[in-house]
């Protein structure tokens, strides 16, 4: 074999090489990325994401899938009081969308502090929509009592809305503006830099404006006086960075 293609055999090999190597190190990283994502958010349990309406209450169409960029599925649910709130509603204000239930631990941190936000941005008109996941109304009620929830607190019984929003995990952030469009979502627990982030996108203030209180020790404690969170669970979260995410 001559020299010259020798050498460029040798080249062709390192080339394979270094794709192979450049391959394994971004799927050790990507890896890596989903052990961390995992620790922020309770995934909805198996039973519910196959759970399905009696065909005398799903005949309604299925909801049109939420897309980042684009109008926010519109929708009416009721609240614990069985009164009909729809999302139209609220158009000309900032809305977040909050996917939640009475099982997830970090709910229980985030939802008092929502409920301060939502209280300190009035002027701003911000509006935060806890969404339940197909709980029953008396348990959802004796959860707000427990933890004395203002909120609006609505009931997704068949879990048509969460399925529009894609919703896999508890908690679910959907970022609305006042004009409807969906600006951002979050799967799982933010960081506070990030929450205010898109807290400030879509109500059109300086991020420096939005401030995220510190949970009270009344709020974090449940009733037999442990803190919230279980260091069993699975997480997931899959906007860490909060960067804004563009329709296809």
């Amino acid at each position: 074999m001559s020299p010259i293609r020798f050498i460029a055999v040798r080249a062709d090999k390192l080339a394979a090489v270094v794709v192979i190597s450049l391959v394994l190190i971004g799927l050790i990283g990507y890896l890596g990325f989903l052990n961390m994502a995992m620790r922020r958010a309770t995934p909805v349990p198996r039973a519910l994401l196959t759970w399905s309406a009696p065909a005398a209450t799903s005949s309604a169409p299925p909801l049109s899938p939420a897309v980042v960029g684009r109008k926010a599925p519109e929708f009416t649910l009721p609240d614990t009081a069985g009164t009909p709130v729809t999302l139209t509603s609220y158009l000309g204000k900032p809305v977040v969308l909050y996917f939640w239930a009475t099982w997830c631990s970090f709910c229980r941190t985030d939802m008092p502090q929502l409920q301060r936000l939502q209280e300190e941005h009035q002027e701003q008109g911000l509006t935060i929509l806890a969404i339940n996941l197909l709980e029953k109304d008396a348990v959802v009620a004796s959860y707000a009592k427990q933890l004395n929830l203002r909120l609006p607190l609505l009931l997704d019984a068949d879990g048509a809305v969460s399925a529009a929003y894609s919703v896999r995990a508890t908690p679910t952030y959907m970022f609305i503006d006042k004009t409807g469009v969906l600006q951002a979502q979050i799967v799982g627990k933010p960081r506070s830099a990030v929450l205010e982030r898109n807290l400030a996108l879509i109500m059109e203030i300086p991020q420096s404006e939005v401030q995220l209180s510190p949970p009270t020790e009344e709020t974090t404690q449940d009733e037999g006086g442990s803190t919230g969170g279980s260091t069993a669970e699975s997480h997931n979260n899959l906007d860490e960075s909060g960067t804004r995410q563009s329709p296809p």
